[in-house]
């Protein structure tokens, strides 16, 4: 920081995100990362048909120096608890006082694959560090997505306990995909 604590001064790259920018943002309900679109100031949560989405936490990540309010209420990444049976407003202020309304959604998705009965699909350790073990019988693709919805690990697997290596991924928290299981996402933490 540069200045004092009545006028500091926060260099920001706008190339990267603008003052009032949600970042991430993740329910661990949903069944696929959220969609964030910083053009339209969005976000989209997919969950799985009948999910209680009167009372959710999410976790997320604003721009640096950023709040974020719904109505009069300060959030918190993780403990503020809001009703998304409708759309939300979160309302993030700036470092530098702008601000920007985003609007929250959520939808449920009704053409999600069972898995076959007794099929189980295991991970571990998680939280893990450098390496997590899958566990499945005849799958083949796995996905490692970030909050921003990126996938950011891919790997084909075709035997029944797989290593993945996941060294490389900053900490945090993703999401596990299997394309062929619509149903089979699971939150990995990264430490």
């Amino acid at each position: 920081m540069i200045g004092n604590t009545e006028n500091p001064f926060l260099w920001m790259d706008e190339e990267l995100y603008q003052a009032t920018d949600i970042l991430e943002f993740s329910f661990s309900e949903q069944l696929a990362p959220a969609e964030i679109d910083p053009e339209n100031r969005t976000v989209h949560a997919t969950f799985e048909e009948g999910t209680d989405v009167s009372h959710l936490s999410p976790e997320f990540k604003l721009a640096p120096g950023a709040v974020a309010k719904v109505g009069t209420v300060n959030q918190v990444s993780g403990i503020s608890s809001n009703d998304y049976s409708s759309e939300l407003t979160y309302t993030v202020t700036g470092a530098d006082l702008s601000t920007s309304d985003w609007t929250i959604s959520i939808s449920f998705n009704t053409s999600v694959r069972e898995l076959s009965k007794g099929e189980v699909i295991s991970i571990y350790p998680n939280p893990a560090i450098d390496f997590i073990q899958v566990s499945a019988k005849d799958f083949e693709p796995v996905e490692i997505i970030n909050p921003k919805g990126q996938i950011v690990l891919r790997k084909a697997c075709t035997n029944s306990n797989n290593q993945i290596d996941i060294s490389g991924l900053d900490a945090g928290i993703y999401i596990v995909r299997f394309p062929d299981r619509t149903k089979a996402n699971t939150k990995l933490i990264k430490k």
